[in-house]
């Protein structure tokens, strides 16, 4: 932990800074301990799990980013009282004007048609994480799918919605 605390803090930090949350503490604090939980939980089996098919900088620093995002945004949501992703990106600030109301639910319209043509594998697996908010653990004893290749499959579905709106962007 004093070697690689500060890894996994600087990653906390960066993604509670994507959640716009970099200088709540607190919660940092409890991320950060949720992090060292999930890495010592079970006898430490995520540690002994590490393979060295990277460093082990890099392995901590993958796994903290995919714990604190997680928990982030559980913690956001639990704040804002929205238990639906898909409902976050359809609440706006009073401030924006009804324009660009507008362009946004276009966009959210857009993406979710895009979701709806994802092979079923993929999509089952982009609602289950995003929308429902499910962990990897969750979604592979709902569906069978190994831990392992939900990451991977996550990816490539969000590597087929980037590539399908470069390709429909003027």
């Amino acid at each position: 932990m004093d070697q690689y605390g500060p890894l996994v803090r600087s990653r906390i930090i960066e993604v509670a800074r994507l959640f716009g949350r970099q200088n709540d503490w607190s919660m940092i604090d409890d991320v950060t301990a949720e992090v060292f939980t999930t890495l010592l939980a079970r006898d430490a089996a995520v540690l002994r799990s590490f393979q060295g098919r990277c460093t082990l900088q890099t392995y901590l620093a993958v796994i903290a980013t995919r714990v604190s995002r997680r928990v982030i945004a559980q913690i956001v949501s639990r704040e804002t009282k929205q238990t639906d992703a898909i409902d976050d990106l359809t609440n706006f600030n009073e401030s924006v004007d009804a324009e660009q109301r507008i362009i946004d639910q276009e966009e959210i319209q857009r993406l979710l048609t895009l979701v709806d043509r994802l092979p079923p594998r993929q999509r089952e697996l982009v609602v289950a994480f995003y929308q429902q908010g499910d962990t990897y653990a969750e979604i592979s004893q709902r569906t069978g799918i190994p831990i392992g290749s939900i990451g991977t499959t996550l990816r490539r579905a969000e590597q087929r919605l980037r590539q399908w709106i470069t390709d429909e962007s003027p």
